[in-house]
């Protein structure tokens, strides 16, 4: 963003304090990638302990991992960028389990790490707080747990996310909310208040689509588990009242926190399924639920899964390359360490580990650099007409000089500015 901006004044995911030394060591947007997939995979873990201590049975402890991997919300977060929140999707489950087995400790681990991930955290662990009140009737962890997260969104929403953006201005997120209100007071109270204004929205058919992502690939489990899928309820809701259409879909990020109790309520859901059956099947019960588990993941991984091979596959980062971007890769070590840039969307990576780094177009005329893709997406434009008009602009703009062009890629010097 142009100028200083603190990190607070978009989002809460202090998780990023914690990467930040990994920096250090190797200063590239790969380092936080590698941590998202080691962090998401760790989930699996989690999820076969959960399954174990559940079921009993390490054969369908092992295929709940299994199906928690192959889960395609999970494989659209992972790879939807690096977001702090899709991290917390292990923390959130390992949170679960320490719960369950009630080693609270470890369980005041998880949820802190949780709490890294992102503002709205605080729901998901206060939502567990619920679940040490209702289930292991523990008035000590349940409150304590409830508390702290309840006092830590207070002090997020009211004053540190406030007070870090400096122009006064509203969160941007408020906006996906618009039709409720305009500030968070205004939101809860229609939300509180007038409730027909938002259960119609719930009741469109497309919103129960959107649940069926979690059952089908889940083989329908998490309905024989409802109170464990209801701890998801808090970003459900804010997913599902959104106006934003990313929200509305599982190729985003906003499934993150959904997804590890769609997976545990998957675990429970076996576990009653196989007690309801088991004395009617005997020995054939768990060769009967291994293969209803997996036409559930069959079907649902065909239909929704990313991978390779299925129905809606997406192999661009595999088969797309940038001409360029060895050139980009080349000219990003070359530039002066105090050197700032400014680039179109898809070519910041390339330069992201700079101090000083603005999104086109601003930083016209700060910038010491300006690297453009002109057919790139018209991020902070109004429309790409506008994101066109003002490529033309510079490439007559006396300030700079045009020193690489290869394809649709172009590099501008600043005059006067250091090689």
């Amino acid at each position: 963003l142009y100028g200083e901006v603190s990190r607070f004044s978009i989002h809460a995911d202090t998780m990023l304090i914690l990467l930040a030394p990994l920096y250090w060591i190797v200063a590239s947007p790969y380092v936080l990638l590698a941590v998202q997939v080691l962090a998401v995979a760790a989930g699996a873990i989690g999820i076969y302990l959960i399954g174990k201590a559940a079921l009993h049975h390490r054969g369908l402890a092992l295929l709940s991992a299994f199906t928690y991997l192959m889960f395609p919300p999970l494989q659209y977060a992972v790879g939807s960028e690096f977001h702090s929140e899709t991290v917390t999707t292990s923390c959130l489950i390992f949170a679960f389990y320490f719960l369950y087995t009630r080693r609270y400790w470890p369980f005041a681990v998880f949820a802190l790490l949780s709490l890294t991930g992102k503002e709205t955290m605080a729901f998901m662990v206060a939502m567990l707080g619920i679940y040490a009140l209702w289930t292991k009737r523990d008035w000590r962890v349940g409150l304590a747990t409830i508390g702290i997260s309840g006092v830590w969104f207070y002090v997020l929403l009211w004053y540190l996310m406030p007070s870090a953006r400096s122009d006064g201005a509203a969160h941007f997120a408020l906006s996906y909310y618009s039709q409720f209100g305009g500030t968070p007071a205004q939101i809860f109270s229609t939300l509180v208040l007038k409730p027909w204004t938002w259960i119609a929205n719930l009741l469109r058919p497309d919103q129960a689509l959107y649940l069926f992502y979690f059952f089908l690939p889940t083989a329908l489990l998490p309905l024989l588990s409802p109170l464990i899928f209801l701890l998801a309820l808090p970003e459900l809701m804010l997913n599902m009242l959104s106006n934003d259409p990313a929200m509305h879909s599982i190729q985003f990020q906003y499934t993150s926190s959904i997804i590890p109790f769609a997976c545990i309520a998957m675990v429970f859901g076996l576990a009653r399924l196989r007690a309801w059956i088991a004395p009617h099947l005997g020995s054939r019960t768990v060769p009967i639920l291994v293969v209803y588990c997996l036409i559930g993941l069959a079907i649902g991984t065909w239909v929704w899964s990313p991978l390779p091979g299925m129905r809606e596959a997406n192999l661009t980062p595999f088969t797309t390359h940038l001409p360029a971007g060895k050139d980009l890769d080349k000219l990003s070590r070359s530039l002066p360490k105090n050197a700032s840039v400014s680039t179109t969307d898809h070519l910041s990576p390339h330069f992201s580990e700079r101090e000083n780094i603005y999104p086109f177009p601003q930083g016209i005329g700060d910038a010491d650099y300006l690297i453009i893709k002109d057919d790139d997406d018209p991020l902070g434009f109004s429309s790409w007409d506008a994101m066109q008009q003002q490529i033309l602009e510079l490439r007559t703009d006396p300030r700079y000089n045009r020193i690489y062009q290869y394809g649709t890629v172009e590099v501008y010097q600043k005059v006067g500015a250091a090689s």
